[in-house]
């Protein structure tokens, strides 16, 4: 866990097998997609495939930080691909959810339900959480996504690939 400007940041690595992988950050942008109700808002990060790749189906996020990670302010992102624009795509919310979440004192900047993958935590030790997805990943584009209100590293993902 490192502490930049004075906020806490936290540090990722990918365990497959018997490799570990630090991740890096990868900053998106964020787009909105439809009409009115009808419409959702994405963070589109750069690249269609994520430079860190394993074949390891249910491989393990380890996370130092001072926080748990839980839902919410973290996940597991599933992303979409993205030919046309060269990018790799979360569904952060859609205008329905927005719309709805308005009226109970707050927007959702959490993902789609439908684009994470549910994942059990458990603490390694102190300030080290093992994330572990429920179940084995079908091949694409995945990472650790960060709420944009979490902080100084708000909006960003630590992604990588399954072959």
């Amino acid at each position: 866990m490192n502490r930049a400007l004075g906020v806490s940041t936290i540090e990722v690595s990918l365990k497959a097998g018997e490799k570990t992988i630090p991740l890096a950050i990868s900053r998106g942008d964020r787009s909105k997609a439809g009409f009115l109700v009808w419409g959702n808002d994405f963070m589109n990060y750069p690249g269609l495939h994520a430079k860190v790749r394993i074949s390891e189906k249910r491989p393990s996020l380890l996370i130092r930080s001072d926080v748990t990670p839980m839902w919410g302010h973290y996940s597991i992102g599933k992303l979409d691909v993205d030919k046309k624009n060269g990018v790799r795509s979360l569904k952060i919310s859609s205008n329905r959810q927005d719309f709805r979440a308005a009226f109970k004192g707050g927007m959702s900047q959490s993902p789609d339900t439908d684009w994470t993958v549910p994942f059990e935590v458990a603490e390694e030790g102190e300030g080290l959480w093992r994330v572990t997805p429920k179940e084995a990943l079908p091949p694409g584009e995945y990472g650790w996504y960060v709420d944009p209100f979490t902080g100084f590293q708000g909006g960003g993902l630590f992604d990588f690939g399954v072959d």
